[in-house]
C-alpha cells in the first residue's frame, strides 16, 4: 500500500501505524500535492515503480473554510477548490489512466461529505467542491464501468479527529460560532449518538474496494450515523 500526504512526516506516521498494526505489511510513504497535476502524476509513477499496477485508489484530501459571501476572497475560493475538486479530478484521472493502460479492473474511491447533498451557509468552496466531486463520481462510473473499473463516493459526517475538534478555534467571530453550532447540530442528528471514528470511514472504504461491493458504482456510501436520514 502507498500512503500519500502533502506533509512527509504525516505519510510516514501512517506508514509506521500500518507496520505496528500489521507486521510485515509493505507500505510506501510518498509526498503529494493534490492541487498539482504533475505531483499527482509523480505519485502514480512512484507507486507503480515500487509496488506495481494500481488496483485501488482512495482520495481523502480536503480543506474547509468559512466566510460571508460579501467578503469571501478569491484566494479562499481557489485554494479550497484546488484541494477539494481539482484534487479529486487529478487523482481520479491518474488512477483511471493507469488502470485503463494496464487493462486491469479496479476501484476508485473519492471521499465526499454530507455537504455534497446539502447547502451550508458560509462554506462556499467546500460545499461547491463536494457537489462537484459527487458529479465526478457519477460521470466517471459511467465511462469506466465497461472497463471493469468501479467509482464510489464515501460521505462521512463529523468524524472525531483532532482537526475536527479544533475546527472552531481556527475561525473567529461569526465563523467560529457557526463551526461550534455545526458541531453541536451534527452530534444532535447522529441517530447512533456519537461522532464517527476514523476506522468507521476506513472500514467503509475496505468494503467499497472489496468484491462484496462488486455491483456498486456511481453511488455514495453514507457513513454518517444517521445524519442524512434526519
Amino acid at each position: 500500500v502507498a500512503v500519500a500526504d502533502i506533509v512527509a512526516d504525516k505519510a510516514q506516521e501512517t506508514v509506521d501505524l500500518i507496520a505496528k498494526r500489521t507486521p510485515g505489511a509493505q507500505a510506501l510513504p510518498v509526498t503529494v500535492d493534490v492541487t498539482d497535476s504533475a505531483s499527482v502524476r509523480a505519485l502514480g509513477d512512484a507507486v507503480t515503480e515500487r509496488l506495481g499496477p494500481i488496483d485501488i485508489w482512495v482520495n481523502t484530501a480536503w480543506l474547509s473554510s468559512s466566510g460571508g459571501i460579501a467578503d469571501y476572497s478569491d484566494e479562499m475560493w481557489r485554494r479550497g477548490i484546488g484541494v477539494n475538486l481539482d484534487g479529486s479530478f487529478y487523482t481520479a484521472r491518474e488512477a483511471a489512466k493507469r488502470m485503463l493502460a494496464a487493462g486491469r479492473r479496479g476501484v476508485i474511491i473519492l471521499v465526499t461529505s454530507g455537504s455534497a447533498h446539502h447547502g451550508r451557509a458560509r462554506r462556499y468552496q467546500y460545499v461547491a467542491a463536494k457537489h462537484g466531486t459527487l458529479g465526478l463520481v457519477r460521470s466517471l462510473a459511467l465511462e469506466l464501468g465497461p472497463a471493469g473499473i468501479r467509482v464510489v463516493a464515501i460521505a462521512p459526517a463529523a468524524t472525531d479527529t483532532p482537526g475536527y475538534r479544533a475546527a472552531p478555534a481556527r475561525f473567529s467571530g461569526a465563523d467560529a460560532e457557526q463551526a461550534r453550532r455545526l458541531l453541536d447540530d451534527t452530534i444532535a442528528k447522529m441517530a447512533l449518538g456519537r461522532l464517527a471514528q476514523a476506522d468507521d470511514i476506513a472500514r467503509a472504504a475496505v468494503f467499497a474496494a472489496s468484491d462484496m461491493a462488486g455491483f456498486i458504482t456511481g453511488s455514495t456510501i453514507h457513513v454518517d450515523g444517521g445524519v442524512d436520514a434526519s
